[in-house]
């Protein structure tokens, strides 16, 4: 690798960071206020985007640097990066479930924060969305609704690495070994971002739920975050250019938090509004001029919560949604506003506390030392 490549691969992503602490804002005014902010869950698509951008990067570069792909240390950095906080929220909802839930309620939330913890929530909620029993139909909601959007990504995990690993080995077997493993990667990406996004659409306006929570409808959001991974020369583009990429982008995705009021038609085609957003920011970077919001995205306490952002998904809902289960009645306006601060702190306190020990503790950072990890794949602004 040279030089000045990995010197940009091992610096925190100030952009990245910003886009996550606007993800997850979507999402929380989404889930408190959704006749506000209609379109907030919108901020999941700008996660898988940055997912998929963070984990292609990684992964090509161990390729690059050792020629494979070592999958028990990806999956050791997987389950140390997302586990630990996702089983403590878990934790968290069992015992309250078990303290304050009704009784007849502990199956149906049980069998949940099962599915959750086993990362295929989102194919339980498509299961119950899709049944002919009007009773499995329409269940409430449960304290780890959320974990769907944990599940399409954990199952990501599983094909990504074996796809550009089976890339790589065709391409040495083939003709084209001149073009390089990159370029075939481009075209490969390139049809699975295509065939999601058809299925996306078709699924979408034949049943919402199936566009919504399968993750071969969400499998493009992810495969555009690896295109812009393998797009050589973003970093040369023109300050000015990279200006409005970065104002067009946040524009975008804030865009489809305020008016995209059609639930019942995303994400399908109204999902490339937060994705080009996404992109849009990732590809603009930090430009430095007096016009770019880069200095905005730059300010520490945006930076802090976009570092918190993960926990902060995990324990906002559980928090809001359990509340009127320990108060008894339903929680005010006001109420609301104080959980969610509550959700945040708590949020903060799980990175400090359980997110971090766990996923940079001495194991780690022996390992990442033996094994000659950079920075970019060992830190949380780039995994």
């Amino acid at each position: 690798m040279q030089g000045a490549n990995a010197q940009s691969v091992t610096r925190i992503r100030p952009e990245i960071q910003a886009l996550r602490a606007l993800a997850v804002v979507g999402t929380i005014t989404y889930h408190t206020w959704p006749g506000y902010i209609p379109g907030g869950d919108a901020g999941v698509d700008v996660f898988f985007v940055v997912s998929g951008f963070l984990i292609t990067g990684m992964l090509v570069r161990e390729v690059d640097r050792t020629g494979r792909i070592s999958f028990r240390r990806f999956y050791e950095r997987r389950i140390r990066r997302l586990l630990p906080a996702a089983y403590a929220v878990i934790a968290f909802s069992v015992i309250m479930t078990l303290t304050f839930v009704p009784r007849i309620q502990w199956s149906y939330f049980f069998h949940e924060m099962m599915m959750a913890a086993l990362g295929i929530e989102n194919w339980s909620e498509l299961v119950n969305s899709q049944s002919t029993n009007p009773v499995l139909r329409d269940l409430p909601p449960t304290p780890v609704l959320h974990y769907w959007s944990l599940g399409v990504e954990e199952q990501f995990y599983l094909v990504w690495p074996a796809l550009i690993l089976l890339t790589v080995w065709l391409v040495r077997r083939s003709r084209r070994k001149g073009q390089g493993f990159r370029t075939q990667l481009r075209w490969v990406f390139g049809v699975v971002a295509i065939g999601s996004f058809i299925d996306c659409v078709i699924a979408t306006y034949g049943n919402v739920n199936l566009g919504y929570f399968a993750p071969n409808a969400r499998a493009w959001e992810l495969a555009v975050g690896g295109l812009l991974a393998l797009t050589p020369g973003l970093g040369r583009l023109p300050m000015r250019a990279r200006v409005v990429l970065s104002w067009a982008g946040l524009a975008a995705i804030v865009g489809t938090y305020l008016l995209v009021w059609d639930q019942h038609h995303f994400p399908g085609w109204y999902a490339l509004f937060p994705v080009a957003g996404a992109v849009a920011v990732i590809a603009g970077g930090t430009p430095v001029n007096r016009w770019s919001p880069a200095y905005l995205a730059q300010w520490a306490p945006i930076q802090s919560f976009g570092d918190a952002s993960y926990s902060i998904y995990l324990w906002h809902w559980p928090i809001i949604f359990l509340f009127p289960f320990v108060s008894g009645r339903p929680t005010p306006w006001w109420g609301v506003l104080m959980l969610i601060v509550l959700g945040v702190a708590v949020g903060f306190v799980s990175k400090r506390w359980i997110e971090d020990p766990l996923r940079t503790g001495t194991r780690a950072r022996v390992t990442a030392r033996d094994e000659g990890v950079t920075r970019a794949e060992h830190d949380p602004a780039h995994t």
